[in-house]
């Protein structure tokens, strides 16, 4: 009987406890059938073809590389439109958006009198031509 009462009481602790971490039980589960049915197979075949691990390896090192050379072109193209007032109005005259965007983010950063300026000394330019 003591045995009987003992196995009943861990039992109910056993549910207690499940009960608490179900959530966390069923996000485990569904991650390990998620590893499982699709996570796993997609390794065994990288694992066993060099030619796709080759593949991977090319496009992320291309992709790291073309990534590096957006940052830079995109950052002189801002260094020039920083220091360069003519540059910015060849940007003004042929892209506006560009400008734009340039205006805002050194709006946000800090120097808001860049476009106030930018409009008076063209505007001075063209009352002068």
């Amino acid at each position: 009987m003591q045995k009987q009462k003992r196995e009943i009481n861990s039992a109910l602790n056993k549910k207690k406890k499940m009960h608490t971490h179900t959530h966390t039980s069923r996000l485990n589960s569904c991650f390990v059938l998620f590893t499982n049915t699709f996570c796993q197979p997609v390794i065994e075949v990288i694992a066993t073809c060099p030619a796709i691990w080759k593949f991977i390896k090319g496009s992320a090192k291309t992709l790291f590389v073309l990534e590096a050379v957006c940052f830079a072109a995109s950052y002189g193209v801002y260094y020039r439109m920083n220091t360069n007032r003519e540059f910015r109005q060849h940007i003004h005259e042929n892209y506006p958006f560009v400008l734009d965007y340039y205006y805002k983010i050194g709006e946000i950063v800090g120097d808001s009198t860049v476009r106030q300026a930018d409009a008076s000394y063209w505007s001075a330019l063209k009352k002068s031509d």
